[in-house]
C-alpha cells in the first residue's frame, strides 16, 4: 500500500502518497446496468474503455474532450502528512504523489499503449503489473 511506497519516494522529496483505483469491469457493469444489457455489447465495451481513459485523463488534469463527466477514481488510501494536490502530478514542491491503479487485463499492447503515451506526454510515471 501507500505506507510501503512512501519511504521509497522520500529521497525524491515526496512526503505524501495517495492511492486511487478504478475497475474497468465495474465501469462496464454500471454502463450495462444503466442500459439494461445482460450480455456482451461491443458498443458498451468501447464506451467503458473511453470512460476509464477519460477518468484517468481528468484525474491528471489532461483535457478529456466532449462527453459525459468521467467516472470518479476511488481513493484507497493515503500516507504521509503532505497537503496533497487535487491533480495527480506531484505539486511543484514535490510534496505529494498520486498512484492510480487501473484494474483491467489490457492483454493487448494497444490497450496499454494509450496509458503509456498519456504518462509520457504528461511527464508522469507509468508501470504495468501483470498478476
Amino acid at each position: 500500500g501507500a505506507k510501503e511506497l512512501l519511504p521509497r519516494l522520500a529521497p525524491f522529496g515526496v512526503s505524501a502518497v495517495r492511492v486511487f483505483w478504478l475497475s474497468f469491469d465495474d465501469v462496464l457493469g454500471n454502463l450495462a446496468a444503466a442500459c439494461g444489457h445482460t450480455g456482451y455489447s461491443p458498443e458498451l465495451w468501447h464506451q467503458a474503455r473511453d470512460s476509464v481513459l477519460r477518468s484517468v485523463r481528468h484525474h491528471f488534469g489532461v483535457a478529456c474532450g466532449d462527453g459525459p463527466p468521467p467516472a470518479p477514481l476511488a481513493q484507497l488510501g493515503e500516507s504521509g502528512g503532505g497537503s496533497g494536490s487535487s491533480g495527480g502530478a506531484p505539486a511543484s514542491g514535490g510534496d505529494s504523489f498520486d498512484v492510480v491503479l487501473l484494474d483491467d487485463n489490457m492483454h493487448y499492447r494497444s490497450m496499454r499503449r494509450v496509458y503509456h503515451r498519456l504518462a509520457r506526454d504528461g511527464r508522469l510515471g507509468c508501470c504495468t503489473l501483470c498478476l
